[in-house]
C-alpha cells in the first residue's frame, strides 16, 4: 500500500481567465493548507497569466499542465493522470470542471486515491433544457463522475436538488464557497476610471458582471435596455466579463439603437471598482447555479435584479436584497430597471438588505469547510 502524503491535487479542466472570487477562493484555500502542513497542486491546461500564476506561486501552490478534453474515457490523459498520482501520492483528489475531471478521477481511483472529491459548480444542460430521455438522462456525464466520486460538493442547493434528481443523494455535502467579503466592500469610485470607461455623467450606472455566454442571457438585458432607450432615467451598463456571445450581443445592440449605452468591457481585475460606481446589478440568466457575482454585489452593497432560476434565490430575496425577475422577460427586467432607477427609496433600503444578507457567504467558511472535508471530519450541511 502507498503512503498517502498530505497533499491535495486541484484537477481544474481548463485556466482561469483572471482573479476572480473563485480563485480567491483557491488561493486561500492553498495558504491555510500550507500553514496546516498540506501541499497544494494545480493541474491546468495552461498556465494562468503571469500575475495570478505568481499568485498562486505564492501562496505556496505547484502547478502541472494537463491538456483538457472532451472525450469522457480519454486514454492518454488517464495514463498522464495515473503518472502524476503513483508520483505525488496524494491523499485528496479535488477535480472541478469538464470531463477533465472525469478521466482525473478514474486515474485517482486506479491509482488507489482514497478521498477522491468533485466539486459541482454548475447546473448541467438537463436543468434549463427541461426533459431529457430516460436512457439519456442516466447515461449523462452527471451519473459517470458521482459513480467515480467518493464525496460530492454542492456548491448550492439548486446543484444538490439537481443531483438528486439522479437519485445522488448519500455522497453529497453542500456548502457555499463563499467570496472575499472585504475585497468587494472597499471598491473604489474614481473619476479617472469612469473617463476610461466613457461613463455619462447623466446617466444610473448598472453593472453586469457575467461571462456572454447562452445560459446568462445577456440577451435580454440588451432587449431591456432598448425597451428603455428613450427614457430619461435609461442607465448605461457596464457588461464585465467577456465570452464568446459578445460580438453577437454587439451587433443586436447595434441593431437596436442601443450601443451608445451599453459598455462590453471584456475580462477585467477590478470589478469591486466597477460595483463601487454602479447603483445596482443586474444578472438575467436563463439558468445558473450559484453565481459568485452575486456575492460579489451584495457585498459592494448593490442589489441585484436576477432571474427566478438555479440557485440565484438563494443569495437574492424578492425585495429584500434586489428584485427576481422571471427568465427570458425583457419587459419584467426593464420595468424591474425603471423601478431602481426611479426609486431612490425602494434603491437605498434594498442596499441596506444587500449588505445585511452577505456575512454567511465568507470565503473563509467554505475554505474551513473545504478543509474538513479534506481531513475526513464531519460538517454541517449549509443553509
Amino acid at each position: 500500500m502507498l503512503e498517502r502524503h498530505k497533499t491535495v491535487i486541484h484537477i481544474y479542466g481548463g485556466s482561469p481567465k483572471k482573479r476572480g472570487s473563485l480563485e480567491e477562493y483557491f488561493l486561500l484555500l492553498t495558504r491555510t493548507l500550507r500553514d496546516r502542513g498540506w501541499r497544494s497542486l494545480f493541474c491546468f491546461d495552461r498556465f494562468p497569466d503571469e500575475e495570478l500564476l505568481q499568485a498562486y506561486i505564492d501562496c505556496g501552490a505547484e502547478l502541472n499542465t494537463l491538456r483538457t478534453t472532451k472525450s469522457r474515457f480519454d486514454f492518454s490523459l488517464i495514463r498522464a493522470f495515473y503518472k502524476l498520482f503513483r508520483n505525488k501520492k496524494p491523499a485528496v483528489v479535488n477535480v472541478h470542471f469538464g470531463h477533465t475531471g472525469i478521466n482525473g478521477l478514474i486515474a485517482a481511483r486506479l491509482a488507489g486515491v482514497k478521498k477522491c472529491i468533485w466539486t459541482k459548480h454548475s447546473l448541467d444542460a438537463i436543468s434549463y433544457k427541461k426533459k431529457l430521455p430516460l436512457h439519456k438522462r442516466w447515461l449523462h456525464t452527471i451519473n459517470y463522475e458521482s459513480l467515480l466520486a467518493t464525496d460530492i460538493v454542492a456548491v448550492s442547493q439548486a446543484v444538490k436538488r439537481e443531483l438528486a434528481d439522479h437519485s445522488i443523494t448519500a455522497k453529497v455535502q453542500h456548502f457555499y464557497l463563499g467570496i472575499d467579503l472585504r475585497r468587494f466592500s472597499n471598491g473604489k469610485d474614481s473619476p479617472q476610471k469612469r473617463e476610461t470607461l466613457s461613463i455619462p455623467v447623466d446617466r444610473p450606472i448598472v453593472a453586469c458582471i457575467s461571462q456572454a455566454r447562452r445560459e446568462k442571457g445577456i440577451e435580454i438585458l440588451v432587449r431591456a435596455v432598448a425597451q428603455l432607450k428613450n427614457m430619461p432615467y435609461c442607465p448605461y451598463v457596464l457588461i464585465v466579463g467577456g465570452g464568446p456571445l459578445t460580438n453577437d450581443l454587439k451587433i443586436l445592440a447595434a441593431g437596436l439603437g442601443v450601443s451608445s449605452l451599453l459598455n462590453f468591457c471584456g475580462v477585467r481585475n477590478d470589478v469591486d471598482d466597477i460595483l463601487a460606481m454602479a447603483g445596482f446589478t443586474v444578472l438575467p440568466s436563463l439558468e445558473d447555479a450559484a453565481p459568485l457575482a452575486l456575492i460579489e454585489s451584495l457585498a459592494a452593497g448593490k442589489p441585484v435584479i436576477a432571474s427566478r432560476v438555479g440557485g440565484i434565490p438563494e443569495f437574492i430575496q424578492d425585495d429584500v436584497n434586489g428584485i427576481l425577475v422571471e427568465p427570458g422577460d425583457a419587459a419584467g427586467l426593464a420595468a424591474a430597471i425603471t423601478c431602481l432607477c426611479t426609486d431612490a427609496a425602494r434603491l437605498l433600503r434594498l442596499r441596506l438588505g444587500a449588505t445585511a444578507s452577505v456575512e454567511r457567504f465568507d470565503v473563509r467558511r467554505g475554505v474551513e469547510e473545504t478543509i474538513a472535508l479534506y481531513c475526513g471530519e464531519g460538517y454541517r450541511d449549509a443553509n
